[in-house]
Protein backbone atom coordinates (compact mmCIF):
# COMPACT_ATOMS: atom_id res chain seq x y z
CA UNK A 1 0.00 0.00 0.00
CA UNK A 2 1.36 3.45 -0.88
CA UNK A 3 1.27 6.43 1.44
CA UNK A 4 -0.71 8.27 -1.22
CA UNK A 5 -3.56 5.82 -0.59
CA UNK A 6 -4.09 7.12 2.94
CA UNK A 7 -7.20 9.11 3.73
CA UNK A 8 -7.46 11.34 6.78
CA UNK A 9 -10.52 9.74 8.35
CA UNK A 10 -10.10 6.25 7.04
CA UNK A 11 -9.06 4.27 10.09
CA UNK A 12 -10.74 3.06 13.24
CA UNK A 13 -7.43 1.65 14.54
CA UNK A 14 -3.77 2.30 13.77
CA UNK A 15 -1.25 -0.23 15.09
CA UNK A 16 2.44 0.63 15.43
CA UNK A 17 4.55 -2.46 14.79
CA UNK A 18 4.03 -5.59 12.70
CA UNK A 19 5.49 -8.01 15.20
CA UNK A 20 3.33 -10.93 16.27
CA UNK A 21 1.43 -8.87 18.87
CA UNK A 22 0.49 -6.17 16.37
CA UNK A 23 -0.41 -8.68 13.65
CA UNK A 24 -2.63 -10.77 15.93
CA UNK A 25 -4.39 -7.68 17.25
CA UNK A 26 -4.86 -6.32 13.74
CA UNK A 27 -6.33 -9.59 12.47
CA UNK A 28 -8.94 -9.78 15.23
CA UNK A 29 -9.99 -6.16 14.75
CA UNK A 30 -10.10 -6.35 10.95
CA UNK A 31 -12.07 -9.60 11.17
CA UNK A 32 -14.61 -7.77 13.35
CA UNK A 33 -15.09 -5.19 10.58
CA UNK A 34 -12.94 -2.33 11.83
CA UNK A 35 -10.78 -0.35 9.41
CA UNK A 36 -7.25 -1.11 10.58
CA UNK A 37 -3.83 0.13 9.48
CA UNK A 38 -0.51 -1.33 10.65
CA UNK A 39 2.68 0.70 10.21
CA UNK A 40 6.02 -1.11 10.41
CA UNK A 41 9.45 0.52 10.26
CA UNK A 42 11.09 -2.62 8.78
CA UNK A 43 10.42 -3.84 5.24
CA UNK A 44 8.84 -7.09 6.44
CA UNK A 45 6.79 -8.37 9.36
CA UNK A 46 7.63 -10.55 12.31
CA UNK A 47 9.96 -8.73 14.68
CA UNK A 48 12.04 -11.51 16.24
CA UNK A 49 10.06 -14.08 14.21
CA UNK A 50 11.79 -13.30 10.93
CA UNK A 51 13.96 -15.21 8.46
CA UNK A 52 16.37 -14.18 5.72
CA UNK A 53 18.00 -16.03 2.82
CA UNK A 54 21.57 -15.97 1.48
CA UNK A 55 22.57 -18.00 -1.59
CA UNK A 56 19.94 -20.66 -1.00
CA UNK A 57 20.43 -20.86 2.80
CA UNK A 58 17.54 -19.65 5.00
CA UNK A 59 18.22 -18.52 8.56
CA UNK A 60 15.85 -17.61 11.41
CA UNK A 61 16.39 -14.50 13.50
CA UNK A 62 15.48 -14.77 17.18
CA UNK A 63 12.86 -17.52 17.33
CA UNK A 64 13.93 -21.13 16.83
CA UNK A 65 10.59 -22.81 17.64
CA UNK A 66 6.99 -22.06 18.53
CA UNK A 67 5.18 -23.33 21.60
CA UNK A 68 1.59 -23.64 22.80
CA UNK A 69 0.23 -24.56 19.35
CA UNK A 70 -2.05 -27.41 20.43
CA UNK A 71 -5.80 -26.78 20.23
CA UNK A 72 -5.95 -25.70 23.86
CA UNK A 73 -2.68 -23.70 23.69
CA UNK A 74 -2.48 -19.91 23.46
CA UNK A 75 -1.18 -19.92 19.88
CA UNK A 76 -3.32 -22.88 18.85
CA UNK A 77 -6.48 -21.02 19.88
CA UNK A 78 -5.43 -17.91 17.94
CA UNK A 79 -4.58 -19.91 14.81
CA UNK A 80 -8.00 -21.56 14.98
CA UNK A 81 -9.99 -18.38 15.71
CA UNK A 82 -8.28 -16.46 12.91
CA UNK A 83 -8.71 -19.35 10.47
CA UNK A 84 -5.02 -19.65 9.68
CA UNK A 85 -4.91 -23.43 9.27
CA UNK A 86 -4.90 -23.21 5.47
CA UNK A 87 -2.05 -20.68 5.42
CA UNK A 88 0.27 -22.25 7.95
CA UNK A 89 1.76 -25.75 8.19
CA UNK A 90 3.38 -26.50 11.54
CA UNK A 91 5.81 -29.36 11.98
CA UNK A 92 5.92 -30.98 15.43
CA UNK A 93 9.55 -31.84 16.07
CA UNK A 94 10.38 -34.82 18.27
CA UNK A 95 12.33 -34.30 20.45
CA UNK A 96 11.65 -30.59 20.76
CA UNK A 97 14.94 -29.88 22.53
CA UNK A 98 18.08 -31.83 23.30
CA UNK A 99 20.16 -30.76 26.28
CA UNK A 100 23.82 -31.66 26.84
CA UNK A 101 24.93 -30.58 30.30
CA UNK A 102 27.44 -31.83 32.85
CA UNK A 103 27.94 -35.21 31.17
CA UNK A 104 24.20 -35.83 30.69
CA UNK A 105 22.15 -35.76 27.50
CA UNK A 106 18.43 -35.20 27.84
CA UNK A 107 15.86 -35.21 25.04
CA UNK A 108 12.56 -33.41 25.65
CA UNK A 109 10.22 -35.86 23.90
CA UNK A 110 6.69 -35.20 22.66
CA UNK A 111 5.67 -38.03 24.99
CA UNK A 112 6.83 -36.47 28.23
CA UNK A 113 6.65 -39.83 29.98
CA UNK A 114 9.64 -40.96 27.91
CA UNK A 115 11.60 -37.95 29.14
CA UNK A 116 10.59 -38.63 32.74
CA UNK A 117 11.65 -42.28 32.51
CA UNK A 118 14.97 -41.27 30.98
CA UNK A 119 15.62 -38.80 33.80
CA UNK A 120 14.66 -41.38 36.42
CA UNK A 121 17.17 -43.84 34.97
CA UNK A 122 19.91 -41.23 35.15
CA UNK A 123 18.96 -40.05 38.64
CA UNK A 124 17.36 -43.08 40.37
CA UNK A 125 17.56 -41.52 43.84
CA UNK A 126 15.41 -38.63 42.58
CA UNK A 127 12.87 -40.79 40.72
CA UNK A 128 9.83 -39.89 42.82
CA UNK A 129 10.79 -36.23 42.97
CA UNK A 130 11.14 -36.10 39.17
CA UNK A 131 7.61 -37.42 38.69
CA UNK A 132 6.23 -34.97 41.26
CA UNK A 133 8.08 -32.05 39.65
CA UNK A 134 6.71 -32.71 36.17
CA UNK A 135 3.20 -33.23 37.52
CA UNK A 136 3.50 -29.89 39.31
CA UNK A 137 4.54 -28.12 36.10
CA UNK A 138 1.83 -29.83 34.05
CA UNK A 139 -0.98 -29.01 36.48
CA UNK A 140 0.19 -25.51 37.41
CA UNK A 141 -2.66 -23.01 37.67
CA UNK A 142 -1.28 -19.54 38.09
CA UNK A 143 -4.14 -17.96 40.01
CA UNK A 144 -3.75 -20.54 42.76
CA UNK A 145 0.07 -20.36 42.69
CA UNK A 146 0.39 -16.59 42.75
CA UNK A 147 0.25 -15.94 46.49
CA UNK A 148 2.75 -18.70 47.29
CA UNK A 149 5.26 -18.09 44.50
CA UNK A 150 5.03 -14.44 43.43
CA UNK A 151 8.23 -13.56 45.31
CA UNK A 152 9.99 -16.88 44.73
CA UNK A 153 12.63 -17.83 42.19
CA UNK A 154 12.90 -20.98 40.11
CA UNK A 155 15.73 -22.09 42.39
CA UNK A 156 13.21 -22.15 45.24
CA UNK A 157 11.07 -24.53 43.16
CA UNK A 158 14.00 -26.79 42.28
CA UNK A 159 15.13 -26.87 45.91
CA UNK A 160 11.67 -28.04 46.96
CA UNK A 161 12.01 -31.14 44.81
CA UNK A 162 15.66 -32.04 44.23
CA UNK A 163 18.91 -32.57 46.11
CA UNK A 164 21.17 -33.55 43.21
CA UNK A 165 22.99 -30.46 41.91
CA UNK A 166 23.57 -32.07 38.47
CA UNK A 167 19.82 -32.62 38.06
CA UNK A 168 19.02 -29.08 39.15
CA UNK A 169 21.52 -27.83 36.56
CA UNK A 170 20.10 -30.02 33.81
CA UNK A 171 16.59 -28.75 34.54
CA UNK A 172 17.81 -25.14 34.45
CA UNK A 173 19.17 -25.22 30.91
CA UNK A 174 15.90 -24.14 29.29
CA UNK A 175 16.11 -20.93 31.33
CA UNK A 176 18.35 -19.84 28.47
CA UNK A 177 15.08 -18.92 26.74
CA UNK A 178 14.61 -16.25 29.42
CA UNK A 179 18.26 -15.39 29.97
CA UNK A 180 18.43 -15.55 33.77
CA UNK A 181 19.87 -18.07 36.23
CA UNK A 182 17.53 -20.09 38.45
CA UNK A 183 18.33 -18.04 41.56
CA UNK A 184 17.24 -14.79 39.87
CA UNK A 185 14.35 -15.70 37.58
CA UNK A 186 10.73 -15.43 38.70
CA UNK A 187 9.33 -18.82 39.72
CA UNK A 188 6.00 -18.08 38.01
CA UNK A 189 7.62 -16.99 34.76
CA UNK A 190 9.82 -20.09 34.73
CA UNK A 191 6.90 -22.40 35.49
CA UNK A 192 4.95 -20.90 32.60
CA UNK A 193 7.96 -21.24 30.28
CA UNK A 194 8.51 -24.89 31.21
CA UNK A 195 4.84 -25.73 30.98
CA UNK A 196 4.81 -24.53 27.36
CA UNK A 197 8.20 -25.81 26.23
CA UNK A 198 8.03 -29.22 27.86
CA UNK A 199 4.36 -30.06 27.34
CA UNK A 200 3.55 -28.16 24.15
CA UNK A 201 6.78 -27.12 22.43
CA UNK A 202 8.84 -27.84 19.35
CA UNK A 203 6.59 -26.51 16.58
CA UNK A 204 8.20 -25.14 13.44
CA UNK A 205 6.58 -23.47 10.41
CA UNK A 206 7.17 -25.29 7.15
CA UNK A 207 9.28 -23.00 4.97
CA UNK A 208 11.00 -21.21 7.84
CA UNK A 209 10.01 -18.94 10.72
CA UNK A 210 9.11 -16.09 8.35
CA UNK A 211 6.14 -18.18 7.21
CA UNK A 212 4.53 -17.57 10.62
CA UNK A 213 4.17 -13.75 10.50
CA UNK A 214 3.59 -13.87 6.75
CA UNK A 215 0.49 -16.01 7.34
CA UNK A 216 -0.91 -13.31 9.65
CA UNK A 217 -0.10 -10.58 7.11
CA UNK A 218 -1.98 -12.47 4.39
CA UNK A 219 -4.98 -13.10 6.64
CA UNK A 220 -4.97 -9.49 7.86
CA UNK A 221 -5.21 -8.27 4.28
CA UNK A 222 -7.97 -10.76 3.52
CA UNK A 223 -9.93 -9.31 6.43
CA UNK A 224 -9.58 -5.87 4.84
CA UNK A 225 -6.63 -4.57 6.86
CA UNK A 226 -3.86 -2.44 5.34
CA UNK A 227 -0.18 -2.45 6.20
CA UNK A 228 2.60 0.04 5.48
CA UNK A 229 6.14 -1.36 5.56
CA UNK A 230 9.31 0.79 5.75
CA UNK A 231 7.20 3.37 7.57
CA UNK A 232 8.17 4.63 10.99
CA UNK A 233 5.80 6.29 13.44
CA UNK A 234 7.36 9.51 14.71
CA UNK A 235 4.62 10.82 16.98
CA UNK A 236 1.48 9.66 18.74
CA UNK A 237 -0.72 12.74 18.77
CA UNK A 238 -2.52 13.33 22.07
CA UNK A 239 -5.08 16.09 22.67
CA UNK A 240 -6.81 16.60 26.01
CA UNK A 241 -5.53 13.22 27.19
CA UNK A 242 -7.10 11.41 24.22
CA UNK A 243 -5.35 9.89 21.25
CA UNK A 244 -6.02 11.45 17.84
CA UNK A 245 -3.76 9.38 15.60
CA UNK A 246 -0.11 9.15 14.58
CA UNK A 247 2.43 11.02 12.49
CA UNK A 248 4.74 8.97 10.25
CA UNK A 249 8.22 9.67 8.92
CA UNK A 250 6.87 11.31 5.75
CA UNK A 251 5.25 13.95 7.92
CA UNK A 252 1.74 12.65 7.16
CA UNK A 253 -0.80 12.59 9.97
CA UNK A 254 -3.01 9.51 10.11
CA UNK A 255 -6.16 10.08 12.10
CA UNK A 256 -7.55 7.17 14.09
CA UNK A 257 -9.99 6.63 16.94
CA UNK A 258 -7.72 4.04 18.55
CA UNK A 259 -3.95 3.64 18.52
CA UNK A 260 -2.20 0.47 19.60
CA UNK A 261 1.51 0.61 20.25
CA UNK A 262 2.96 -2.84 19.63
CA UNK A 263 6.51 -1.53 19.64
CA UNK A 264 9.08 -0.74 22.31
CA UNK A 265 7.38 0.77 25.35
CA UNK A 266 10.20 3.22 26.11
CA UNK A 267 9.99 4.48 22.55
CA UNK A 268 6.21 4.78 22.95
CA UNK A 269 6.18 6.98 26.05
CA UNK A 270 9.56 8.74 25.94
CA UNK A 271 9.69 9.51 22.21
CA UNK A 272 6.38 9.04 20.40
CA UNK A 273 4.32 10.71 23.14
CA UNK A 274 7.00 12.57 25.12
CA UNK A 275 7.62 12.03 28.81
CA UNK A 276 6.46 15.58 29.66
CA UNK A 277 2.92 14.51 28.72
CA UNK A 278 3.00 11.37 30.89
CA UNK A 279 2.45 10.77 34.58
CA UNK A 280 5.76 11.50 36.37
CA UNK A 281 5.58 8.47 38.66
CA UNK A 282 4.95 6.20 35.66
CA UNK A 283 8.00 7.60 33.83
CA UNK A 284 10.17 7.19 36.94
CA UNK A 285 9.11 3.57 37.27
CA UNK A 286 9.56 2.97 33.54
CA UNK A 287 13.13 4.27 33.56
CA UNK A 288 13.97 2.00 36.50
CA UNK A 289 12.90 -1.16 34.66
CA UNK A 290 15.54 -3.65 33.47
CA UNK A 291 15.14 -5.08 29.94
CA UNK A 292 15.70 -8.74 29.24
CA UNK A 293 18.98 -9.96 27.84
CA UNK A 294 19.88 -9.61 24.17
CA UNK A 295 21.72 -12.07 21.91
CA UNK A 296 24.55 -12.72 19.47
CA UNK A 297 23.78 -15.05 16.56
CA UNK A 298 26.12 -16.65 14.04
CA UNK A 299 24.54 -17.85 10.78
CA UNK A 300 26.42 -20.57 8.91
CA UNK A 301 25.73 -22.04 5.50
CA UNK A 302 27.39 -25.46 5.72
CA UNK A 303 28.32 -27.56 2.68
CA UNK A 304 27.45 -30.70 4.59
CA UNK A 305 24.24 -32.46 5.60
CA UNK A 306 24.27 -32.65 9.40
CA UNK A 307 21.17 -34.82 9.77
CA UNK A 308 23.18 -37.93 10.54
CA UNK A 309 25.64 -36.20 12.87
CA UNK A 310 23.32 -34.31 15.20
CA UNK A 311 19.97 -34.93 16.84
CA UNK A 312 17.06 -33.60 14.82
CA UNK A 313 15.44 -31.14 17.23
CA UNK A 314 14.35 -27.51 17.35
CA UNK A 315 17.21 -26.59 19.66
CA UNK A 316 20.39 -28.39 20.74
CA UNK A 317 21.61 -26.87 24.00
CA UNK A 318 25.31 -27.65 24.33
CA UNK A 319 26.50 -26.44 27.74
CA UNK A 320 28.88 -29.10 29.10
CA UNK A 321 29.72 -27.24 32.35
CA UNK A 322 28.75 -28.65 35.75
CA UNK A 323 26.35 -25.88 36.77
CA UNK A 324 24.51 -24.10 33.96
CA UNK A 325 23.47 -21.30 36.30
CA UNK A 326 27.09 -20.15 36.50
CA UNK A 327 26.90 -19.61 32.76
CA UNK A 328 23.51 -17.83 32.85
CA UNK A 329 24.86 -15.53 35.59
CA UNK A 330 28.07 -14.81 33.67
CA UNK A 331 26.07 -13.86 30.58
CA UNK A 332 24.49 -10.98 32.50
CA UNK A 333 27.75 -9.03 32.33
CA UNK A 334 29.89 -10.44 29.50
CA UNK A 335 30.19 -12.91 26.67
CA UNK A 336 30.54 -16.48 27.92
CA UNK A 337 32.18 -19.24 25.89
CA UNK A 338 30.81 -22.00 28.12
CA UNK A 339 28.14 -23.19 25.69
CA UNK A 340 25.93 -22.50 22.70
CA UNK A 341 22.38 -23.07 21.46
CA UNK A 342 22.57 -24.82 18.07
CA UNK A 343 19.62 -24.46 15.68
CA UNK A 344 19.53 -26.43 12.42
CA UNK A 345 16.06 -26.02 10.86
CA UNK A 346 17.16 -27.48 7.52
CA UNK A 347 17.31 -30.86 9.28
CA UNK A 348 13.54 -30.99 9.82
CA UNK A 349 12.02 -28.95 6.98
CA UNK A 350 12.90 -28.83 3.29
CA UNK A 351 14.17 -25.99 1.08
CA UNK A 352 16.04 -24.12 3.82
CA UNK A 353 19.41 -25.17 2.42
CA UNK A 354 20.75 -26.56 -0.89
CA UNK A 355 20.70 -30.35 -1.26
CA UNK A 356 23.42 -31.93 0.85
CA UNK A 357 23.90 -28.74 2.89
CA UNK A 358 22.68 -27.30 6.21
CA UNK A 359 21.53 -23.96 7.56
CA UNK A 360 22.93 -23.49 11.06
CA UNK A 361 22.27 -20.74 13.62
CA UNK A 362 24.40 -20.56 16.76
CA UNK A 363 23.10 -18.38 19.57
CA UNK A 364 24.35 -17.02 22.89
CA UNK A 365 22.90 -14.34 25.14
CA UNK A 366 25.00 -11.44 26.39
CA UNK A 367 24.74 -7.82 27.56
CA UNK A 368 23.86 -4.90 25.31
CA UNK A 369 26.30 -2.30 24.05
CA UNK A 370 24.72 0.32 21.80
CA UNK A 371 27.84 1.05 19.82
CA UNK A 372 28.06 -0.22 16.25
CA UNK A 373 31.80 0.49 16.09
CA UNK A 374 32.41 -1.56 19.23
CA UNK A 375 30.99 -4.64 17.53
CA UNK A 376 32.55 -3.98 14.16
CA UNK A 377 36.02 -3.12 15.38
CA UNK A 378 36.47 -5.06 18.60
CA UNK A 379 34.22 -7.97 19.39
CA UNK A 380 32.27 -9.25 16.42
CA UNK A 381 34.87 -11.47 14.73
CA UNK A 382 36.31 -12.66 18.04
CA UNK A 383 32.91 -13.76 19.36
CA UNK A 384 32.01 -15.37 16.02
CA UNK A 385 35.16 -17.50 16.14
CA UNK A 386 34.68 -18.51 19.77
CA UNK A 387 31.08 -19.56 19.12
CA UNK A 388 32.09 -21.59 16.08
CA UNK A 389 34.88 -23.22 18.12
CA UNK A 390 32.29 -24.30 20.67
CA UNK A 391 30.16 -25.80 17.88
CA UNK A 392 33.23 -27.71 16.68
CA UNK A 393 33.26 -29.56 19.99
CA UNK A 394 30.06 -31.22 18.72
CA UNK A 395 30.90 -31.35 15.01
CA UNK A 396 34.70 -31.49 14.62
CA UNK A 397 36.30 -29.64 11.70
CA UNK A 398 33.02 -27.96 10.75
CA UNK A 399 34.90 -24.75 9.83
CA UNK A 400 36.23 -26.39 6.67
CA UNK A 401 32.64 -26.79 5.41
CA UNK A 402 31.50 -23.18 5.95
CA UNK A 403 30.27 -21.54 2.74
CA UNK A 404 28.42 -18.59 4.26
CA UNK A 405 29.05 -16.82 7.56
CA UNK A 406 27.13 -13.84 8.92
CA UNK A 407 26.28 -12.68 12.40
CA UNK A 408 23.75 -10.56 14.28
CA UNK A 409 25.01 -8.55 17.24
CA UNK A 410 22.94 -6.96 20.00
CA UNK A 411 23.12 -3.77 17.94
CA UNK A 412 21.51 -5.66 15.04
CA UNK A 413 18.54 -6.57 17.24
CA UNK A 414 18.24 -2.93 18.30
CA UNK A 415 18.47 -1.67 14.70
CA UNK A 416 15.70 -3.88 13.34
CA UNK A 417 13.31 -3.92 16.32
CA UNK A 418 14.15 -0.63 18.11
CA UNK A 419 13.74 -2.61 21.33
CA UNK A 420 15.44 -1.11 24.38
CA UNK A 421 18.90 -2.66 24.71
CA UNK A 422 18.11 -4.96 21.78
CA UNK A 423 15.93 -7.00 24.15
CA UNK A 424 14.55 -10.21 22.67
CA UNK A 425 11.98 -10.85 25.43
CA UNK A 426 10.79 -7.49 26.74
CA UNK A 427 11.49 -7.06 30.44
CA UNK A 428 13.86 -9.17 32.48
CA UNK A 429 11.83 -11.80 34.35
CA UNK A 430 12.89 -10.73 37.83
CA UNK A 431 10.21 -11.36 40.51
CA UNK A 432 10.19 -7.73 41.64
CA UNK A 433 9.61 -6.52 38.06
CA UNK A 434 6.84 -8.92 37.10
CA UNK A 435 4.94 -8.26 40.32
CA UNK A 436 4.64 -4.47 39.93
CA UNK A 437 2.14 -4.81 37.05
CA UNK A 438 2.28 -1.11 36.18
CA UNK A 439 2.57 -1.45 32.38
CA UNK A 440 -0.89 -2.56 31.33
CA UNK A 441 -2.77 -2.79 28.04
CA UNK A 442 -4.81 0.26 29.03
CA UNK A 443 -2.76 3.45 29.31
CA UNK A 444 -3.42 6.78 31.01
CA UNK A 445 -4.45 8.16 27.62
CA UNK A 446 -7.94 7.49 26.30
CA UNK A 447 -8.02 4.97 23.43
CA UNK A 448 -4.26 4.32 23.50
CA UNK A 449 -3.33 0.69 24.16
CA UNK A 450 -0.12 -1.33 24.54
CA UNK A 451 0.42 -4.80 23.10
CA UNK A 452 3.48 -7.04 22.90
CA UNK A 453 6.19 -8.32 25.17
CA UNK A 454 6.52 -5.09 27.15
CA UNK A 455 3.26 -5.66 29.03
CA UNK A 456 3.77 -6.84 32.59
CA UNK A 457 2.11 -9.73 34.36
CA UNK A 458 3.31 -12.20 37.02
CA UNK A 459 4.01 -14.83 34.32
CA UNK A 460 5.04 -12.55 31.47
CA UNK A 461 8.62 -12.94 30.35
CA UNK A 462 8.12 -12.35 26.65
CA UNK A 463 7.88 -15.26 24.27
CA UNK A 464 5.79 -15.46 21.14
CA UNK A 465 2.74 -17.09 22.75
CA UNK A 466 2.44 -14.38 25.40
CA UNK A 467 3.00 -11.67 22.78
CA UNK A 468 0.31 -13.16 20.54
CA UNK A 469 -2.10 -13.46 23.46
CA UNK A 470 -1.53 -9.81 24.34
CA UNK A 471 -2.69 -8.85 20.84
CA UNK A 472 -5.81 -10.96 21.26
CA UNK A 473 -6.60 -9.41 24.65
CA UNK A 474 -6.13 -5.82 23.43
CA UNK A 475 -8.41 -6.49 20.47
CA UNK A 476 -11.10 -7.72 22.86
CA UNK A 477 -10.73 -4.56 24.98
CA UNK A 478 -11.29 -2.35 21.94
CA UNK A 479 -14.23 -4.40 20.67
CA UNK A 480 -15.88 -4.14 24.09
CA UNK A 481 -15.59 -0.33 23.92
CA UNK A 482 -17.45 -0.06 20.59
Amino acid sequence: MSIKGLKKDQYDVVIIGAGIGGLVCGCYLAKAGLKVLIVEQHYKAGGCCQSFTRNGFTFDVGMHALVSCSEEGLLGRIIRELELQDKLTLIKINPSDVIINAGHKLAIKNDINETIVDLQKRFPLEAKAIEKFFNFIKNARFISLFSDFKDKTFKDILDLYFKDMRLRSLLSVLLGNIGLPAHRVSALAAIFLYKEHIFDGGYYPSGGMQAFPDAFVEKFREYGGRILFSTKATNIRIRKNEVEGIVINTGDFIKSKYVISACDVNQTFLELIGEQKCDKKFITNLKAMVPAITAFLVFLGINKDLKNQLDICSGLWYFPINDINVCWEEMQTKFSDKGVLCIIPSSHTQNLAPVGSSSVTLMVTLPFIKDLHYWEENKKVKIENEIISKFEEIVPNISSFIKIKESATPYTFYKYTLNTNGSIRGWSALPQQLNNNFIKANTEFENLFIAGHWLISPVSAGGVSMVADSGRRVAKLILLKR
